[in-house]
């Protein structure tokens, strides 16, 4: 959807929360659809599915409950919402992301009820590509 939007080195959340979730509203995601967020894409998927039923969700170093990237978000997640609309949410982190604490990914996880899978040496997944996504989407399809 927006593949190189926008800077993790330039935080300005609240202002992208709305950019992302414009985009998504545009696009039209439902029942049938899963989505997939990396970083602020991520953040604003939860944000998105808070209000929206999708079928799944892939999270990509998804950033902590208040805070991304040194910037609060002045609201936490609402976390009941989150789950209640979707099947299924898988989140990818890397021990070695160096904006994101694999606590903070850890307690996402939990409220979320996410299926966590923590892989080393990814920082946060701005490599050309990503087998271990690809892997579980389509498992995942297949199994549907």
């Amino acid at each position: 959807l927006m593949e190189d939007f926008p800077n993790p080195y330039h935080t300005m959340t609240k202002r992208w929360e709305r950019i992302w979730i414009d985009a998504m509203r545009e696009f039209q995601p439902d029942e049938n659809t899963v989505l997939i967020g990396h970083m602020s894409g991520a953040e604003a998927v939860l944000r998105f599915i808070e209000d929206h039923r999708v079928a799944g969700v892939i999270l990509v170093a998804t950033p902590g409950d208040e805070y991304y990237a040194g910037e609060r978000h002045g609201r936490l997640y609402r976390w009941e919402s989150i789950r209640g609309n979707t099947d299924f949410i898988v989140q990818f982190h890397s021990v070695d992301d160096p904006l994101g604490k694999i606590e903070e990914a850890r307690n996402v996880a939990a409220n979320a009820n996410a299926e966590l899978i923590v892989l080393k040496d990814r920082g946060t997944f701005l490599q050309g590509t990503f087998p271990e996504l690809m892997d579980f989407l389509k498992s995942k399809l297949e199994q549907d």
